[in-house]
């Protein structure tokens, strides 16, 4: 045991944090669980002190933030837009000086943009008058304490730097949309851009299959992103004589590859799955390029730490715990597989990872793909290696000026992500599919059924 509390101190933190919120919000029984680990934490006087900083800063995140939660009394709401949803009615993920609102906007205000500092004449209404329990859950999870329709919106001003990376955005999107078919579009929107307002337009295909998660920005993007261009500046580097003799080729192409990945990372909208995932994957690559295998687990679980210590209602975000469950299962894998050839540990790696993913997507998404694992062994390498090049080439041809030549290029992008979604919808409509409905004490059953 003390040799588990010295090589993995933080995964002993974030499961005090874990049981922490546990007993905050769902029994205070579990705070016997946290009290057990504060105790065992005693072996080992560094982990202690974590313990004790990680949970006072959550603690006053905790107080701090709850202390001035929806206390709305007047009409009229100033505050800072943080996300834009278009599904069957437009919504505002809002952050003010009182909390965090959801509203709900007619169309017309679909010019408001994520950055804008907007002035809202809504009525706010408790987080517990809405009926839907799974989103009502989401949004507790991410810190909504109110909802409301908005009656009327006006823009006040913009923050420069989200302005600007919104314009970039919005400029790539106009290209997608002017040049692409409506469903690459939608595709690209949400899967490369991270832009969930058509998401439900094409969701079912990817659903069905359980390859839902390439839908938005995740620890999966970022890898492939990094990996295209750390093997592409590897082979640059390479042709130097002058670093090469110098320098570790590995760390001098990890680093470059760093930055693109950075502002792919800004233009992906900076949204807070994927500021989780890049933080994951970012201390996950670095941990395997740098041969720190053992310590890339105790990394995850000090980001995992960190974004319970700033919100203890993380552990009832689904993107949250499937992001941090998937990269831990990830790792775990990784480990465990070296030594194998690298096609078979290929294989190998993507059949278990699917396995693992099951439970997860029976638990949010009430289905169960039979062969999830062969639909995520096809699909996923397509995207990777062939999607993803070919989406940030129609990100390059998108600030072209208008001709014969960008309308050819954007035709071959679409061609090639178009049989992409062929694809997919081809083993949708083939794929075996258990919907589960759970009910309460775990009791569930079971429809058999074909996706169509």
């Amino acid at each position: 045991m003390r040799d588990a509390l010295y090589d993995y101190p933080f995964a002993f933190v974030f499961l005090f944090l874990l049981f922490l919120s546990l007993s905050i919000f769902v029994s205070q029984l579990f705070f016997v669980c946290a009290l057990l680990i504060a105790i065992l934490s005693f072996l080992d006087k560094r982990v202690l002190i974590l313990i004790l900083v990680f949970s006072l800063s959550a603690f006053f995140f905790f107080r701090f933030f709850n202390q001035k939660q929806c206390a709305f009394h007047s009409k009229k709401v100033v505050g800072r837009v943080i996300d834009v949803r278009a599904g069957s009615r437009l919504s505002f993920l809002v952050k003010t000086d009182k909390g965090k609102l959801y509203l709900f906007a007619p169309a017309r205000y679909d010019n408001i943009d994520i950055g804008d500092k907007v002035l809202f004449h809504v009525k706010v209404k408790p987080l517990e008058s809405l009926k839907n329990n799974s989103f009502k859950r989401y949004l507790f999870s991410i810190g909504v304490c109110g909802i409301g329709f908005v009656r009327y919106a006006r823009k006040i001003d913009k923050r420069d730097i989200v302005s600007y990376l919104q314009r970039l955005r919005k400029r790539i999107e106009e290209e997608f949309y002017y040049f692409l078919p409506s469903k690459v579009e939608y595709f690209l929107d949400s899967a490369f851009l991270g832009d969930s307002r058509y998401k439900s337009k094409i969701k079912d295909d990817f659903i069905d299959t359980q390859t839902a998660h390439i839908l938005a920005v995740s620890g999966v993007h970022m890898g492939f992103v990094f990996g295209m261009f750390y093997f592409l500046f590897y082979e640059l580097v390479s042709l130097c004589g002058f670093i090469y003799r110098r320098f570790n080729l590995k760390v001098v192409a990890s680093i470059l590859a760093l930055i693109p990945t950075f502002a792919y990372f800004l233009i992906s909208g900076m949204h807070i799955p994927a500021i989780r995932s890049f933080s994951m994957m970012l201390l996950f690559i670095v941990s395997v390029i740098f041969s720190l295998r053992r310590n890339s687990i105790n990394a995850l679980f000090f980001v995992g730490s960190i974004f319970l210590m700033v919100n203890l209602r993380s552990i009832f975000n689904p993107s949250f715990v499937m992001s941090f469950l998937m990269t831990l299962f990830a790792i775990v894998i990784y480990i465990n597989l070296d030594g194998l050839k690298p096609q078979v540990r290929w294989i190998a790696f993507v059949v278990l990872l699917s396995i693992f993913a099951m439970p997860l997507s029976v638990y949010y998404f009430g289905k169960l793909s039979v062969f999830s694992f062969a639909y995520n062994a096809s699909v996923v390498p397509l995207f990777g290696f062939v999607v993803v090049p070919v989406a940030f080439l129609l990100l390059a041809f998108s600030i072209l000026p208008y001709g014969g030549l960008k309308v050819l290029l954007f035709k071959i992008g679409s061609f090639v992500i178009g049989k992409f979604l062929v694809f997919v919808s081809l083993l949708s409509k083939v794929s075996i599919v258990l919907r589960i409905h759970f009910h309460y004490l775990c009791c569930f059953n079971l429809s058999f059924y074909s996706a169509k």
